[in-house]
């Protein structure tokens, strides 16, 4: 019978039924394009952390110091009996030596820190994508490739020259004169903003020496990558060690997951206006049903029935209306997941940098999560919303409803 009545009680009063669901309706369905929109740009993000800096598993020397680039302990010198220790392994799918470098790059008015890397042709691109992102151009000895927002900002092109700046391994300052070989056009604002690649033997003629800063490895799975260590690390020489990409990029994903945190207070807007939608709804449905109120207790319903009849209306408000804003927002998400939501075409700019390693157009990713969210949100909203008003009811005298 409660339950005959809620229905009925709610089509009896379609207008006011009917905007609040499509509030509900309306917010559930942002959240659900905003979690895809967010995960998609989180993702992707750690994608090209892989793919462009960190690889799975990077191999450095026990000593190596990010605030001292220049120092010998920053070198790997067996390198040889590395490579013939990694060829062993089945799970390795590639590895390759980099070269690491701090400097300055300028066209003889303006100059620009950077990070300039000393990286080996094929091997390199048997772990990174840096190749496949070449837009002109190759790299080759005395020439280098540049990230193109770096070169708009020093405002070169394609066989221009600039000058590379670097201190060498004894404390002196070296500036060398190169060849814009190419132009990197990547998906990682860093990549394209802030960072030069040469040839290794190159940055061995900077340095004076072609002992690598880093050895970079791919294997078969991200998700591997503490096993992965496992077996390599005893075979290895003591004075390197192996480290996954979670612990190289583990500021970042800080940020990115403090970041994604803080993005659950849009949860807590959306679960505000489901609640005071409903609430709104349902105080009014009390005071316009005072009369019925009334016939209903003096009938002998009991007051606790009264109650939950109009806190199962609010909860068949919200339940309604999840699943209306989920085939909403599962619209919106499989629309951009197909078409992507471009960064460019938003911000004006094709080296925007939003803090994530995220360039151009980005796709929503499914999720199962946002589903689940959206149905406690609205269970819990509507139920909750309804109760602090129906209970009101139990305090309403029959015959003083009545009398009304």
């Amino acid at each position: 019978m409660i339950f005959k009545l809620a229905v009925k009680n709610l089509i009896r009063n379609k207008r006011r039924s009917v905007l609040t669901l499509l509030l509900i309706t309306f917010s559930i369905g942002l959240y659900m394009w905003f979690y895809g929109a967010a995960g998609g740009i989180r993702e992707k993000s750690f994608e090209n952390l892989i793919e462009f800096t960190t690889a799975h598993i990077k191999i450095r020397n026990i000593e190596y110091d990010e605030k001292k680039p220049f120092s010998k302990g920053n070198f790997i010198s067996s390198w040889d009996s590395i490579s013939k220790i990694l060829k062993e392994k089945d799970f390795i799918q590639g590895f390759t030596p980099r070269i690491k470098i701090v400097g300055e790059v300028d066209n003889g008015i303006d100059s620009i820190n950077v990070l300039i890397w000393g990286i080996s042709g094929k091997s390199d691109s048997s772990v990174f994508k840096l190749e496949k992102f070449v837009t002109e151009g190759e790299l080759s000895e005395g020439a280098l490739l540049i990230g193109k927002s770096l070169a708009t900002d020093l405002d070169v092109v394609m066989d221009d020259h600039v000058y590379l700046t670097v201190r060498s391994m004894d404390g002196m300052i070296d500036s060398r004169e190169f060849l814009i070989g190419g132009i990197v056009n990547a998906a990682d604002p860093e990549v394209n903003n802030s960072s030069v690649y040469i040839t290794l033997s190159d940055a061995a003629i900077f340095l004076g020496t072609s002992d690598p800063t880093e050895i970079a490895i791919l294997t078969d799975s991200p998700k591997k990558t503490t096993r992965h260590i496992e077996a390599i690390a005893p075979d290895l020489p003591k004075e390197v060690q192996a480290i996954g990409w979670r612990k190289l990029g583990e500021s970042f994903i800080a940020f990115a997951n403090a970041d994604w945190n803080s993005a659950l207070v849009f949860v807590f807007l959306v679960m505000i206006l489901a609640f005071v939608g409903i609430a709104n709804t349902m105080m009014l449905s009390i005071f316009e049903k005072r009369k019925q109120i009334g016939t209903l207790k003096a009938l002998g319903m009991a007051d606790g029935q009264v109650r939950d009849l109009f806190v199962l209306e609010g909860t068949f408000i919200g339940i309604a209306g999840a699943f209306l804003g989920m085939i909403l927002g599962s619209l919106a998400i499989w629309y951009f997941s197909i078409k992507g939501i471009d960064l460019t075409a938003m911000m004006g700019s094709d080296d925007v940098d939003i803090g994530y390693k995220v360039m151009g157009v980005i796709k929503t990713r499914w999720s199962f999560a946002p589903y689940l969210h959206s149905l406690l949100i609205s269970i819990v909203a509507g139920a909750g919303a309804s109760y602090f008003p129906a209970n009101k009811t139990t305090k309403m005298e029959p015959a003083e409803c009545l009398r009304d």
